[in-house]
């Protein structure tokens, strides 16, 4: 595969006498890797897995209960959106996947496809999809700190906010600032200083609890909220 190479076609590998065929997507590891990696590809493949279980959600919940119908999204729906969401869920296609999370709601709720879940999700517990992408890449920073520096690393001197995550010399492009590394720091920054002294266990609840009441619909509201 080569990335973002708009002439690949011109290009031929061999290795020995065998010729190496040249791929636009691959599947490493449970994810689609794109040429442009832009996990577009991921995405509506994602979203077509999750679609296909907004009818069984519908059964369970008749058959069942809606209790039912939440354990059941859990187990997979929310599963497949945890996996690996720390590297696709800032994509410019995330909002696909926050739509068909929206019907897999009204599905578990039995309202219209016109209602709005911003209270279904309060009332069932559930963490929008932007929100269960801010919370795994905190859970992730909170478990691996050794892999981040922070700003008192950078000097012997006595600064303000020197628990603060800083961002390593990254190359000045639209695509790095969109990184998993990039909002690594950009998030865990941001939300409240508080819960990163708590245990991890205490840490996840409290993310947990504080996201489902905040109900972000964008990652851009985590960003703009006030203090």
């Amino acid at each position: 595969m080569q990335f973002n190479n708009p002439v690949q076609s011109k290009y031929k590998f061999k290795l020995d006498i065998d010729k190496i065929k040249s791929v636009t997507q691959t599947k490493f590891l449970g994810l689609i890797i794109d040429q442009d990696l832009n996990w577009k590809i991921q995405v509506d493949n994602l979203c077509s897995r999750v679609n296909k279980f907004i009818y069984a959600l519908n059964q369970i919940r008749k058959i069942t209960d809606r209790k039912t119908a939440v354990i059941s999204y859990r187990a997979y729906i929310e599963s497949l959106f945890r996996y690996g969401i720390i590297l696709w869920g800032n994509s410019t296609d995330i909002n696909k996947g926050f739509i068909a999370q929206k019907k897999c709601i009204r599905a578990i709720c039995g309202v219209p496809p016109d209602e709005s879940c911003r209270a279904l999700f309060k009332n069932l517990d559930l963490l929008t999809l932007p929100s269960l992408y801010i919370y795994e890449v905190s859970k992730f920073v909170n478990e691996n700190k050794d892999l981040f520096k922070i700003k008192s690393d950078l000097s012997l001197r006595p600064q303000r906010n020197a628990n603060r995550l800083v961002y390593e010399e990254v190359p000045n492009s639209s695509k790095y600032g969109k990184s998993c590394l990039t909002m690594c720091v950009k998030i865990y920054n941001t939300i409240p200083c508080e819960f990163k002294s708590l245990s991890k266990h205490l840490f996840k609840k409290k993310l947990y609890q504080w996201l489902c009441d905040k109900n972000f619909y964008d990652i851009k509201d985590l960003f703009n909220i006030n203090y």
